[in-house]
């Protein structure tokens, strides 16, 4: 579980970065990253390293262009995550289904053995059938 986690830390992470607004590359890549938590991951924003976040999220300043990108890339980073555990799930119902055709083919392949068996050592008895 561990595993997935971080997996899909990483690339809420770069979902991350490349839904933030985009000038010098500080905000997306010096004051964003992730944390993996007991119950899953936080993608973090530090305003320490750019305090500038806060005016955009808000659309306060000369545009107002970039009003809610937070929400935006929260929006992302769930539909990532739901195709991750739907391609995940589909793929195991897939490898389920196949193993069952697996197991189906050789419980006929013992079945017909069996009946060839018998059949041998029936002639066997019968003396028709040498060793």
């Amino acid at each position: 579980m561990r595993k997935t986690k971080a997996y899909l830390a990483s690339r809420g992470l770069i979902m991350a970065r490349l839904g933030t607004p985009f000038d010098t590359g500080n905000l997306a890549y010096n004051a964003t990253f992730a944390r993996l938590t007991p119950t899953g991951f936080k993608i973090i924003i530090d305003l320490n390293q750019a305090y500038y976040a806060y005016y955009l999220q808000k659309g306060i300043g000369p545009t107002d262009e970039h009003r809610g990108y937070i929400n935006d890339i929260d929006l992302n980073i769930a539909s990532m995550i739901a195709d991750y555990f739907q391609d995940k799930k589909a793929f195991h119902n897939r490898n389920w289904a196949r193993q069952a055709r697996r197991e189906s083919d050789l419980a006929d392949t013992n079945l017909k053995e069996r009946e060839l068996r018998h059949k041998r050592s029936v002639l066997r008895r019968k003396g028709v059938l040498r060793w």
